[in-house]
């Protein structure tokens, strides 16, 4: 067992509550906004995952627009098909990719010992303000390209 350094403690329990901050910024935004508003873009994605639940695969984009794959769709019918509702498993899935470049900078931030860059990173998304979580909780195409 390695003995760790005494400033890493603080660095990994900052890194601890940012994450648990994270998490409770974006479950009491996705209960409050993200799951009980929707639009029409927000319905052709319902669909398109409803069908890739049900086995229906008609086109790799989305329906009526060859520009945009439908990612968060395609990532939620599993969800969809376990039972979860469209309006619940959309949302949740556009948030987790909405802040997926950001765990995931964190992470190797904190891999390659930049400790400062790591807690940065996990807190970029707090500190952004209340329309990016509207914007990353709506299934629009473009979360996709966060996370990509």
């Amino acid at each position: 067992m390695t003995k760790t350094q005494p400033h890493m403690r603080y660095i990994n329990w900052g890194l601890l509550i940012l994450a648990l901050l994270l998490f409770l910024d974006l479950n009491m935004f996705y209960h409050g906004y993200a799951k009980s508003h929707a639009d029409d873009d927000q319905t052709l994605f319902w669909l398109y995952a409803s069908d890739l639940s049900q086995g229906i695969w008609k086109s790799p984009y989305l329906y009526g627009q060859d520009y945009i794959i439908p990612i968060e769709s395609m990532l939620s019918a599993p969800l969809v098909a376990m039972g979860m509702k469209l309006n619940q498993a959309l949302p949740l899935v556009c948030s987790l990719l909405g802040v997926f470049p950001f765990l995931m900078l964190s992470w190797l931030f904190r891999k390659k010992s930049y400790h400062i860059s790591s807690l940065l990173a996990l807190a970029s998304p707090l500190l952004l303000p209340i329309e990016w979580n509207m914007i990353i909780s709506s299934p629009r195409g473009f979360v996709a390209g966060l996370a990509w």
